[in-house]
């Protein structure tokens, strides 16, 4: 009886770990494969920036109007402020500041967010996320060798960020994808910092700093032109994503971007100036920070997904041996045991009576 108690406990034991491992290889994976409730990232850059000298500009400072290629570093914050089900609602933070601190530009934006592959998701009510197309604060957790739309926020439009080719970072693997797009300035928060008019007399100084085909072609459309002089602008972006082929972290990002008034020609758009216009790229710093982030999310996912479900594959199958071995070992002849039925007593011999 307790040979055979041993057996179905063996055998218990054997389906529990053969359980836990689909359990965790099936129920368990697919919730740590998703952007995390709690994702709180931040991205470093360093590089330069070009503006317009607002003080060069009412002063009539017409040798000083534009500061040329200024130091600057900037951070990029990512985080999910709020999850419901398979969506993420995540804020994006950009702030780049000069050498002294001082703010150069500071954008906000929140999108809704598939929590596996980063796509745009319908915004739960009251979320406050901004309608977009495609990605638009990362890549896919397992990103692929394609093309991907993605989301510039400055032009409210989408453009594909082309896969070029595989490369290594910091000893990972990495898929680079280039993303270049340009169209008129369309997020309301840029447009309401920007003046939406002139004076003719500024722009007659802002067109001295032109070269001369540019200064001819401002002059022959001032004329025409009601004062203060309507200004449109337009945005062109670069960026080169270099992102973990494992995780879909972006380990290294180098992006420049040029903000362009424009006034109306002859031949429609004159550009004007370049209101701002910067060149960033991750520090040092900051690429080994998401190297070790892209390694720890990695080691996670797989112990997850193979090392401990194979773990408790391997146990199981051991013990399924124990309960076959134990069963075999238990079906052989019983030892003989007395038998204690009342009619199996021995009864004594009956002494001969004497003669």
């Amino acid at each position: 009886m307790r040979r055979k108690k041993s057996t179905i406990a063996l055998g218990a034991g054997a389906a529990t770990l053969v359980a836990a491992a689909a359990v965790l290889r099936f129920a368990v994976v697919p919730v740590i494969a998703q952007v995390p409730s709690d994702l709180d990232a931040t991205a470093r850059y360093a590089g330069t920036a070009s503006l317009l000298d607002t003080a060069a500009l009412e002063s009539g400072d017409s040798e000083n109007l534009f500061i040329q290629d200024l130091p600057v570093t900037a951070s990029q914050r990512v985080q999910v402020i709020d999850t419901d089900g398979g969506t993420a609602v995540a804020s994006e933070d950009l702030a780049m500041r000069d050498p002294d601190g001082k703010k150069i530009r500071d954008t906000h934006h929140v999108y809704a967010v598939d929590r596996k592959d980063l796509d745009a998701k319908q915004p739960p009510d009251g979320s406050g996320a901004e309608a977009h197309e495609g990605l638009a604060v990362g890549f896919p957790l397992s990103p692929e060798k394609t093309d991907y739309p993605f989301w510039d926020a400055t032009t409210r439009d989408a453009a594909p960020a082309k896969y070029r080719g595989t490369s290594s970072t910091g000893g990972r693997e990495t898929y680079v994808y280039e993303f270049h797009h340009s169209g008129p300035v369309a997020d309301p928060a840029t447009l309401e910092a920007l003046p939406g008019a002139l004076p003719k007399a500024a722009v007659q100084l802002l067109a001295a700093g032109l070269p001369a085909a540019g200064r001819e072609e401002v002059a022959g459309a001032l004329p025409g032109l009601a004062d203060p002089v309507p200004v449109t602008y337009t945005a062109e972006v670069d960026t080169t994503f270099t992102v973990d082929t494992a995780t879909g972290v972006p380990l290294h990002t180098a992006k420049a971007q040029k903000v362009t008034a424009n006034i109306a020609g002859p031949a429609g758009a004159t550009p004007l100036f370049d209101v701002l216009g910067y060149r960033l790229e991750s520090t040092p710093e900051s690429v080994d920070e998401r190297v070790q982030d892209a390694a720890d999310a990695a080691r996670l996912l797989s112990l997850a997904e193979n090392v401990i479900p194979l773990a408790l594959l391997l146990a199981g199958a051991l013990l399924a041996a124990a309960t076959v071995w134990t069963a075999r070992r238990g079906g052989g002849p019983a030892a003989a045991e007395p038998d204690a039925s009342p009619g199996a007593r021995d009864v004594p011999e009956e002494e001969s009576e004497p003669v």
